[in-house]
């Protein structure tokens, strides 16, 4: 019997530019890269401070849709203690968002990083061993990134945040992008296997 889906929830401040366009972006990827089994993997996200209700501002979506993902019906909402338990996951955008997370929902520290972290704790991993479904492979994941944290030297200080674009111009949500794109993509190469 197979187990439950894996949960990741991706969470930054208005739940509008970065944990949405994450969030889809993972969305987009995971489905082309893992066909019928891409429901093995389901994804969220929320705000900290969210602005209940919008949409994703009109440059995120340009920025995913130039990517191939997709905008439609996206809806944001608050971040809850109930989602943060549900998730194997959780994707926070900067240090800050989860360290807010993580005061939230303190189980949460187990599974917490930010996107930037998770790519730098990730990028020279084995995951060889690694199990072929991707809700266990998501959750060994979160072992395997969790193992060296305190063996590793602390990045500079931003170096594991994503750059917030809100009310910035095209070019500066261009560079959010370029700080995403990056991580996303290992980390959807990391459960497709």
């Amino acid at each position: 019997m197979a187990s439950e889906p894996a949960r990741i929830l991706v969470v930054c401040t208005g739940n509008v530019c970065r944990s949405p366009l994450v969030e889809r972006l993972l969305v987009a990827r995971l489905a082309h890269r893992l066909g019928d089994r891409a429901d093995r993997v389901v994804l969220g996200s929320a705000g900290v401070r969210a602005l209940v209700g919008s949409s994703m501002t009109v440059e995120a979506a340009s920025e995913l849709r130039a990517l191939a993902g997709d905008d439609a019906g996206f809806v944001s909402r608050q971040l809850t203690v109930d989602l943060l338990a549900d998730a194997d996951l959780v994707l926070a955008a900067t240090r800050q968002h989860r360290s807010e997370a993580v005061a939230r929902c303190p189980a949460a520290l187990r599974c917490a990083f930010t996107l930037r972290e998770l790519h730098r704790l990730l990028v020279d991993a084995d995951l060889a061993a690694l199990p072929s479904d991707p809700a266990d492979r998501v959750r060994e994941l979160v072992e395997v990134a969790r193992r060296p944290r305190g063996f590793l030297p602390p990045a500079e200080p931003g170096e594991d945040d994503v750059a917030d674009p809100y009310g910035g111009s095209a070019q500066v949500y261009a560079a959010t992008t370029r700080q995403i794109v990056p991580a996303v993509q290992l980390l959807v190469d990391a459960i497709a296997g």
